[in-house]
């Protein structure tokens, strides 16, 4: 493996975690915004 595939494969792993993180971010945003409008009914 050279360093020109190291580096892609780097940046596709750190494109994919970024990913990740939006999607698990936007659920968590949303569980906890659900959860605040069933304590203020």
């Amino acid at each position: 493996m050279n360093v020109m595939e190291a580096g892609l494969y780097l940046m596709a792993l750190g494109l994919f975690g970024v990913f990740l993180s939006l999607i698990v971010f936007y659920i968590f945003i949303k569980l906890l915004l659900r959860l605040s409008r069933g304590r203020s009914r």
